[in-house]
């Protein structure tokens, strides 16, 4: 069975991917991988700190209207009609 392959047409990638294999006494497919995945890990850190930073202002407002409610004695939010006291839906 034939290994798995990937095809870059790029010069300086080439240069790069080869000049840290020769540092790091390692493949150049190995390199290559480790530069993929760390790539993929910052993205994801990435994209969960911008849904962190997305979310923060409405937890913010959550917090702060807990904090109004509790300091004017309001115990529920007026939605006992519609939910049950696990929180879903009254059929």
């Amino acid at each position: 069975m034939a290994e798995p392959q990937l095809s870059v047409r790029s010069a300086k990638a080439k240069e790069i991917a080869h000049r840290l294999a020769r540092q790091t006494n390692s493949t150049v497919g190995r390199v290559v991988e480790e530069a993929l995945v760390d790539l993929e890990v910052k993205l994801a850190r990435e994209a969960r700190q911008s849904v962190d930073e997305f979310w923060a202002p409405v937890q913010d407002l959550l917090e702060e209207g807990g904090r109004l409610a509790r300091e004017k004695g309001v115990t529920s939010t007026g939605d006992d009609e519609f939910f049950d006291e696990t929180g879903l839906p009254k059929l």
